[in-house]
């Protein structure tokens, strides 16, 4: 039988601060402002948007980059279930909408006449 390894112990292969990122995660809300970003470079970055022209690393303050949107594939089944909900009134399919035309609009992929996926 294969011995599992905890998800602490993996970590340690990653890079650094992924047990604080860790903490961050599972930590009441209020007990999250004791475990801050390293200030180190955490040699494994795992982005997120800070801002409309920054992606930053989840677990280093050093962790930056200009923006890079996700080439999220095209699911026409899934964006028309969105369109759907959205139409219904669901604002979190709404939003998921507009999420997915923006990064669509930022990579280049809608038309800047109709708006429509080239």
């Amino acid at each position: 039988m294969k011995e599992i390894e905890s998800y602490t112990l993996n970590m340690r292969h990653r890079g650094r601060y992924r047990i604080r990122t860790w903490l961050r995660g599972h930590a009441p809300g209020q007990l999250t402002q004791l475990f801050p970003k390293g200030a180190r470079d955490c040699g494994s970055h795992e982005w997120y948007r800070h801002d409309e022209q920054t992606d930053a690393c989840y677990h280093c303050e050093p962790g930056t980059r200009p923006h890079e949107p996700l080439d999220i594939p095209v699911d026409l089944e899934f964006r028309a279930g969105l369109i759907e909900s959205a139409a219904q009134g669901d604002k979190a399919a709404a939003a998921a909408l507009a999420q997915l035309e923006a990064n669509d609009r930022e990579l280049g992929r809608l038309s800047p006449r109709t708006g429509a996926l080239r």
